[in-house]
């Protein structure tokens, strides 16, 4: 049934993107809906609650007491997924799991084809994805302002990140 559904409505649902033109139209959104420019997406992972698979063991059984499975998604700013990563372990964390993608990976060797820097104010600015602070900093990854005592500066950068990701994030049932 799964596979059913998932072939049906992988088309009208997850719309990976794959030109520079189809980045630049989500970061325009982005920047419209949240005022950070250059994000192409909000990336966060979740556990899902599922039936332990036959054999599944331990691999399934999370800290919460209960079998769960993790999805990992990339969303815009109209919560479209633009990219997923359905069955990991819950053991394994988001940082490992996004890493092994197809699609970040490309992100990561500069194959995929992300729109070139632009110019913002007085800066030139990447495209990069938004995550939380499980993420690995990377050129094309913003994540939250370390540590604690933070300069107002550094706080309006949290906020303003934590902001990004709120709308596209997933339920909060994790």
């Amino acid at each position: 049934m799964c596979s059913a559904l998932w072939n049906v409505l992988k088309e009208k649902y997850l719309v990976e993107p794959e030109t520079e033109e189809e980045f630049n139209c989500i970061a325009t959104e982005l920047m419209e809906e949240w005022n950070l420019p250059n994000v192409i997406g909000a990336l966060d992972g979740k556990n899902v609650c599922i039936e332990c698979p036959k054999h599944g063991g331990s691999l399934f059984y999370n800290y919460k007491s209960f079998h769960s499975t993790v999805l990992m998604a990339i969303c815009d700013a109209k919560y479209r997924f633009l990219h997923v990563s359905i069955g990991s372990y819950c053991g394994e964390n988001d940082a490992g799991i996004i890493i092994q993608s197809e699609f970040i990976q490309k992100i990561d060797d500069g194959s995929h084809p992300l729109p070139p820097p632009s110019q913002h104010g007085d800066y030139t600015l990447p495209h990069i994805l938004v995550g939380d602070e499980i993420f690995p900093l990377k050129p094309w990854l913003m994540k939250p302002w370390p540590g604690k005592n933070h300069t107002l500066q550094q706080q309006v950068y949290n906020y303003q990140l934590s902001r990004s990701r709120r709308a596209p994030q997933l339920s909060a049932t994790d």
